[in-house]
């Protein structure tokens, strides 16, 4: 006889109620793939449907109707009527069949009594099963005479059988009045490592009527199978396609549920069933996303999903703009259905897998270029920022801003692949896109004034895209400083008109910067033009131009020449040169050098004296020193005309103003004399 004990805590994490809560059967077990194709097992053992109808019976003889007996009541051994499928466990081995006898069978018409010889007997069979599976019993049960008890037991053939609690009861009793058929039923699942299972239906009490039993195993449940976006940006929204497919057994009341992750907000009109709108079939409901499924669907209710049959749900979940760089959108959704063969086990639950989306990074960093300080009143000024991504990602949106204690008058800014507006207190420039490892700088460019110290700039990035770095986006830097010097001096002190004159000009950077595009502006006389410059750029201008010395380091010392031709309507040559650069100069006192060369008094026969005072004026000589002849009666004047005579290579007139013209010549030798022919110069 077999031990009669309530399941142990063992056992009992098998044997489970259907209908406890949503969640009970969050993840059955079902067969795997290549068991449920298997065809060549015994008559009892586990073979899944694949057709979507009912699943296969397991028991044999459920119904009782074998062998077709007569009227009344039929004492039957197994051993001796082996088609019958039942054993028994009591002392005499028999299993008391009823044929149109006192009562009438829930279907067909036999039936059995359980205490068939007064001892509390258990009637069973052995089946053959797969580990993991979930097995659904069903009977009809009625008392004989008054309220009797029964109760289901499974267990290894060669253990112990343990009761199992029919769906929703409390425990394992099964009790029913006299007079009328109750339908029960419940689930377990068999064991890790039991193939052959026996069922018993055990009598707690005498009497206890049994028919319409049957044992069958639940097929593999639907799979939820989620896909979203690899990775999302901050602002975007992350795709979310869920494909629910059906297992062997067709199902009702089918509802897919997934909650909405913190941060995250749902397109308005993005959801769909099957790719079209799901409408009034999709709400929002305690965070959650709800949406029904299946044929005759309704706004809260669930529909039905045949054997095999799919249905996919997609949305759109908006992120945050501000989400936390380190924001993960993960979501689970599951699928709440009822078994249509067994609405009574209840609903169950299936856990879809998770999906997790991470947002896009990008590492911005801004970093201080250089800072270009006007060396006089409306000088250039301006600075340079440089902006960088780092990755992993690329940045999009990105918006930078920089403002300066001497923000440039008339301002203009650039910064490639973007667009810059410049205000009142600073310059805000967007871009668009950022790849990894790309940089930008932005340059700002006008006028302004010296200022006593240094200027000093800040500059700030954000971006749409998350930055899981964000130290380095703000950075404030300085001016550099260069105290500049400059020097100048010619290489004589009283050239001649017409003569070489060079000057030589020292440039020398005090430190303790880099000075930056160096240059030396000079201040020139009317008619002295750079001719030529040794180790110097000369740039030419609209007014003087200047020279280019490009960076000089601090400490060095840049010395360059500079000639040109003495010009002959100058008495002294006044030459100034002003030093400047981009880098700022704390001290510009010594900026500016200046120097005079006076232009020496013409030497005999160099064809540029000046006259002679009247008293003193002789005949002038040509090169070979001969004195020009007499003038002829023909060239003399009036007393108020002056003679001119002499010779050269070119011409000469002389005006009624007394003025001597040249032209054409090199030189000339001139005599001026009287009407009387006293020589006048």
């Amino acid at each position: 006889m077999t031990t009669r004990k309530h399941f142990s805590q063992d056992w009992r994490r098998y044997a489970v109620a259907a209908s406890v809560s949503p969640c009970l059967f969050a993840a059955p077990l079902g067969l795997a793939p290549e068991a449920a194709a298997e065809d060549t097992r015994s008559k009892h053992s586990v073979n899944h449907t694949t057709t979507g109808s009912s699943p296969r019976e397991l028991l044999v003889n459920g119904d009782f109707e074998k062998p077709a007996l007569g009227n009344g009541y039929h004492m039957l051994n197994p051993a001796d009527h082996p088609g019958i499928g039942w054993k028994t466990n009591a002392p005499k081995k028999g299993i008391e069949f009823w044929h149109n006898h006192q009562a009438p069978a829930n279907t067909g018409d036999q039936l059995i009594e359980l205490d068939s010889e007064a001892t509390l007997d258990t009637v069973y069979q052995d089946v053959e099963v797969e580990p993991g599976t979930e097995l659904v019993w069903s009977l009809a049960h009625r008392g004989r005479n008054s309220a009797e008890t029964m109760r289901v037991l499974v267990g290894p053939p060669d253990g112990e059988l343990k009761p199992v609690n029919p769906a929703g009861a409390d425990g394992p009793d099964i009790t029913d009045p006299t007079g009328a058929w109750k339908n029960h039923l419940g689930s377990f699942t068999v064991p890790e490592g039991m193939h052959t299972l026996r069922i018993g239906f055990e009598a707690r009490t005498h009497g206890n009527l049994l028919d319409s039993v049957s044992l069958r195993a639940v097929g593999p449940a639907p799979t939820v199978q989620s896909s979203a976006t690899d990775q999302v940006q901050r602002g975007d929204a992350v795709d979310q396609r869920t494909e629910i497919v059906n297992g062997e057994q067709p199902v009702d009341s089918a509802v897919y549920t997934v909650p909405l992750p913190a941060g995250t907000e749902l397109v308005e009109g993005s959801v769909t069933v099957d790719d079209a709108p799901a409408r009034e079939r999709a709400r929002v409901e305690g965070g959650r996303l709800v949406v029904a499924l299946g044929e005759g669907a309704t706004a809260k209710n669930g529909g039905s999903l045949a054997a095999g049959a799919k249905a996919t749900v997609s949305y759109r979940l908006k992120v945050a703009a501000q989400a936390d760089p380190d924001t993960v959108i993960k979501q689970r959704g599951s699928l709440a259905y009822r078994l249509a063969d067994w609405p009574a086990l209840g609903t169950r639950t299936v856990q879809g897998n998770e999906t997790a989306v991470p947002l896009v990074k990008a590492d911005l960093s801004v970093s201080g270029g250089t800072v270009t300080s006007p060396q006089e009143k409306g000088g250039r000024s301006g600075y340079t920022v440089q902006l960088r991504n780092d990755g992993p990602g690329t940045a999009r949106d990105i918006t930078l801003k920089a403002t300066s204690t001497a923000p440039p008058n008339e301002a203009r800014a650039h910064i490639d692949g973007g667009t810059c507006k410049v205000g009142t207190t600073g310059v805000e420039c967007t871009v668009p896109e950022l790849g990894v490892g790309e940089q930008r700088t932005l340059t700002v460019e006008g006028t302004g004034d010296p200022t006593p110290e240094p200027p000093t700039v800040t500059a700030t990035v954000q971006a749409r895209t998350a930055d899981p770095a964000p130290a380095d986006n703000t950075t404030a830097f300085r001016a550099d400083s260069a105290d500049l010097r400059v020097e100048i001096a010619p290489d004589t002190t009283e050239p001649h008109a017409g003569d070489r004159l060079t000057f030589t000009v020292k440039v020398t950077n005090s430190g303790p910067a880099t000075a930056r595009e160096t240059r030396v502006v000079p201040t020139l006389p009317t008619g002295f033009t750079p001719e030529e410059t040794k180790n110097g750029t000369w740039t030419p201008g609209d007014d003087d131009g200047h020279w280019d010395l490009g960076t000089l380091a601090n400490g060095e010392t840049r010395t360059f020449t500079v000639t040109g031709t003495v010009p002959s309507d100058r008495t002294e040559i006044d030459v100034q040169a002003r030093v400047e650069s981009a880098t700022f100069d704390p001290a510009t006192d010594d900026n500016t050098a200046a120097a005079t060369v006076k232009v020496a008094a013409p030497g005999p026969g160099d064809g540029s004296a000046s006259p002679a005072p009247e008293e003193t004026r002789q005949p002038t000589t040509e090169p070979t020193g001969k004195t020009d002849p007499e003038p002829k009666d023909t060239e003399e004047k009036k007393d108020d005309k002056l003679a001119l005579t002499g010779g050269g290579a070119g011409t000469a007139a002389l005006t009624a103003g007394g003025v001597v013209t040249l032209a054409g010549g090199s030189w000339i030798a001139y005599a001026l004399r009287r009407r009387g022919g006293s020589p006048l110069g």
